[in-house]
């Protein structure tokens, strides 16, 4: 068995491995395990998403200082997801090279973008909710401030008396100079006398600046991925790996190799149409001076349904093949520590992301 997995590098594009230095006292995880991380971050991911994407959240446990409506700070706060992103797999690298009893032949700066080819779902999900909008709030009026009743013939016996002007003279009471228009001409503040009338009646879609924000991060880091899908095809293809004419070398591969190189070759193909339809989506929208767009649950659904089938199902084939061909030639250690350093960043990617 070991020796059929140490056969299993010569198909990979890289030459790095992570491996354990004693199998009996550090156990490699199954190929279950290692998948099951990713879908346990894409679930736990996913939920914060929905929860503090919402503007309205963001905005009450921010006091404010997030989370403002009508807010197009996701036109650059997409920095801040791609940039945690690539952090939290850097961290993760460090943290399995420095891991003792491992071997880890490869560089931070490998595995990093190695790790930006995990599908990701929360994405996904925002765009779920993103095209759901707010019922905005009636116009209401609010009346004038009540002026203190005061009964003819009253006399002030001190200035403090008079709030504004002559209102109250410290002679007789002058009803004349008690009404709202005196009140407005000489109030050192006139507007709190005027009716309060409020418009806000816009379109208000919660969700739509942390979907976007995630949007363009997750354009940006699956135009990283391109690199590692790019690869793994390319050594397929010199390889003759692609060609089912050659039916003696195509069926003496592995079969986890035959899922990881239709993976990244999938993985190119929709990434490619992807990639063109986001890259037209994002440009439409910031060169929109507010959201007017407008669809209907069919459509959503349907744009979902493609954006799940395209590079996120891409990566989990090329995942999926991945570990199965590596076997005890890709050991990471604390997959727990990897999957909480995964949540914590993508959360506080998502709150900040949501814009300002």
């Amino acid at each position: 068995m070991v020796s059929t997995t140490l056969n299993n590098a010569q198909y990979f594009p890289w030459n790095w491995t992570i491996t354990s230095i004693d199998p009996a006292v550090h156990q490699c995880p199954p190929a279950s395990s290692l998948l099951g991380t990713f879908a346990a971050v894409n679930g736990i991911v996913s939920v914060i998403a929905v929860i503090f994407g919402h503007r309205i959240i963001l905005q009450k446990i921010s006091c404010g200082m997030f989370g403002k409506k009508g807010s197009r700070a996701w036109t650059y706060m997409w920095l801040l997801p791609v940039g945690l992103q690539l952090s939290a797999n850097a961290i993760i690298a460090a943290v399995i090279k420095r891991t003792a009893g491992y071997h880890a032949d490869f560089k931070i700066w490998q595995l990093m973008l190695f790790l930006v080819a995990r599908p990701r779902l929360s994405w996904i999900v925002l765009g779920g909710f993103a095209f759901q909008a707010r019922k905005p709030s009636r116009k209401r009026s609010e009346p004038l401030i009540p002026v203190p009743y005061a009964s003819p013939g009253f006399k002030a016996s001190s200035p403090s008396l008079q709030p504004y002007g002559s209102v109250y003279s410290m002679g007789s009471y002058d009803q004349s100079s008690y009404s709202v228009d005196h009140l407005l001409q000489t109030s050192p503040n006139p507007s709190i006398y005027a009716p309060a009338t409020t418009d806000d009646t816009s379109d208000d879609y919660p969700w739509w600046s942390a979907f976007m924000s995630q949007f363009i991060g997750e354009f940006m880091l699956q135009t990283i991925a391109l690199y590692i899908m790019g690869l793994t095809a390319h050594f397929a293809s010199g390889h003759g790996y692609y060609e089912i004419s050659k039916r003696k070398l195509y069926h003496s591969l592995p079969h986890g190799a035959h899922m990881m190189y239709a993976g990244a070759l999938y993985y190119l193909v929709a990434g490619s149409g992807f990639l063109l339809f986001a890259s037209l989506f994002i440009f439409f929208n910031i060169r929109a001076s507010k959201y007017i767009a407008k669809a209907n649950t069919p459509a959503i659904v349907l744009v979902l349904v493609l954006l799940l089938v395209s590079t996120w199902m891409g990566s989990w084939i090329f995942w999926a093949g991945f570990v199965k061909l590596a076997g005890n030639l890709y050991c990471p250690p604390k997959l727990i520590h990897q999957g909480v350093i995964w949540i914590i960043f993508s959360t506080i990617g998502i709150v900040l992301g949501a814009g300002m």
